[in-house]
């Protein structure tokens, strides 16, 4: 009972973070291949784990972060019949808005502008390669 209910509220955040860490890092390196082909060259397994181990790794700042503030803090609500994380502690009035900041805003931030570069990049090259083949 108590266990699976913590285990979902850390899990859950872990989880989270890390994806939306991954595929803003899949999103910045497809667009730096597609922008500087030759000074990206080939990305080998190897970088690409390293990259994923480094990924994970930085998604452990919630839940490490929810351990360290208050860890007993996680209640369950028969409203919604979920465990959940609670924020009581008073220094989650300044951890909340750095926390959205580095694992909300600027993630999504980059993945919007990356997307964007990636489209208009693609869009200058299809149109390069459209005059190539006149």
């Amino acid at each position: 009972g108590a266990g699976l209910c913590y285990l979902k509220a850390y899990f859950g955040a872990y989880t989270m973070s890390a994806s939306v860490f991954l595929i803003c890092a899949m999103t910045l390196s497809k667009y730096l291949l597609l922008k500087y082909p030759l000074k990206a060259g080939p990305v080998t397994t190897k970088q690409a784990h390293k990259l994923c181990v480094a990924m994970w790794t930085i998604s452990l700042y919630f839940p490490i972060t929810f351990l360290l503030t208050d860890r007993r803090d996680v209640s369950f609500t028969y409203r919604m019949y979920d465990c959940a994380y609670n924020f009581s502690s008073q220094a989650w009035k300044w951890l909340k808005p750095l926390s959205s900041l580095l694992l909300g805003f600027l993630p999504n931030i980059t993945i919007l502008v990356t997307t964007v570069l990636l489209l208009i990049e693609a869009r200058r090259v299809a149109r390069g390669a459209k005059s190539r083949l006149r």
